[in-house]
């Protein structure tokens, strides 16, 4: 059986990150997204139903200084798009109850909107800046309308 483990979600950061480094000698940044969906009910009121991702960032990527990029320019309320896996991660309590909990193992993280007044620009924050569309020279002509197309018609 084949197995396909990818999450894409855009949110906002509930928190700052918070840097850390592992046991290895890796640092990693771990922040929760808050990802909304708003729906109508059947009599017209509006719902909100909020889901809090914990991802974990580590310092890997293009420049291999993922974790260090998004603790340096992302804040609480910061707007994301995250890509990458889930991961189940297991422990013990004290007590001895065993708990596990799904994360998302990023492997990109791109940041969306402009950057804060004053900050320099980095790739990574260049990433973030919205790029307007191209403006195309010559233009399609507009499609005729069903009148046109009757008088095209030989028969």
């Amino acid at each position: 059986m084949s197995c396909f483990n990818k999450v894409i979600i855009m949110g906002n950061l509930t928190r700052d990150p918070e840097l850390r480094t592992a046991p290895s000698g890796s640092k990693v940044a771990s922040v929760t997204v808050a990802v909304s969906e708003v729906w109508k009910t059947k009599d017209g009121q509006q719902q909100e139903r909020v889901c809090f991702v914990d991802v974990d960032i580590w310092n890997r990527g293009e420049t291999g200084h993922l974790a260090d990029l998004c603790a340096q320019y992302l804040s609480k309320g910061s707007p994301v798009l995250v890509e990458g896996k889930l991961e189940q991660h297991e422990w013990t309590t004290k007590t001895g109850e065993k708990r596990s909990k799904l994360r998302v193992r990023a492997d990109t993280v791109k940041f969306i909107g402009s950057r804060p007044q004053g900050a320099p620009m980095t790739p990574a924050a260049a990433s973030s800046v919205p790029v307007p569309p191209p403006a195309f020279a010559n233009p399609l002509p507009p499609s005729p309308t069903q009148e046109e197309t009757k008088e095209d018609l030989p028969f």
